[in-house]
């Protein structure tokens, strides 16, 4: 293997990657929690150091290097591709990141039993789904049923074919 310093000759950029930032990120449904969803989500933006998903508040906390708190996108949207007999559905979330310096990050409580706790009940009057109009036990019981399928084909091996894939894209609003 033939080693060559970096030099701009090849059209070459470095940028170094320096603020410690945290992201929260909230918005998509429980069953999205997986941390595959993440590098594509984030990949452009920083370098994803550690994760964690704290289910009962819906948020993914991220810590991540990146140029400054303004890389990262406020805004941006969270896709699964399923396919139908007759073509591909699309089934697209909406996400809000914020971001914090790391050192001024608010404090969030741990949630016993990690990942797999279950998601808990809070007494939230105002959110976008009842708004809406839509019966947040209604929608809790569908995610868990699509996380329950989900975990199936994921064991099956079917997630591995071309048929069944998950996509992932930002939309950035300056």
């Amino acid at each position: 293997m033939l080693l060559l310093p970096w030099s701009s000759q090849y059209g070459a950029t470095t940028v170094d990657w320096n603020t410690a930032v945290t992201i929260d990120i909230s918005g998509f449904p429980p069953h999205a929690f997986d941390p595959a969803t993440l590098g594509p989500l984030l990949s452009r933006h920083c370098s994803i150091q550690t994760y964690q998903f704290i289910k009962s508040k819906g948020i993914c906390r991220i810590d991540a290097y990146t140029l400054s708190t303004r890389s990262i996108p406020k805004n941006g949207y969270m896709g699964f591709q399923y396919q139908k007999v007759d073509g591909v559905r699309n089934v697209v979330f909406p996400v809000t990141m914020k971001t914090y310096l790391y050192s001024e990050a608010p404090k969030l409580e741990e949630e016993p039993g990690g990942l797999d706790a279950p998601v808990e009940k809070t007494d939230s009057v105002a959110s976008w789904d009842t708004e809406l109009g839509y019966d947040r036990e209604v929608l809790e019981e569908a995610y868990d049923r699509q996380h329950r399928a989900n975990m199936r084909l994921e064991r099956s091996g079917y997630y591995g074919h071309a048929n069944c894939s998950t996509f992932l894209f930002l939309h950035h609003f300056f």
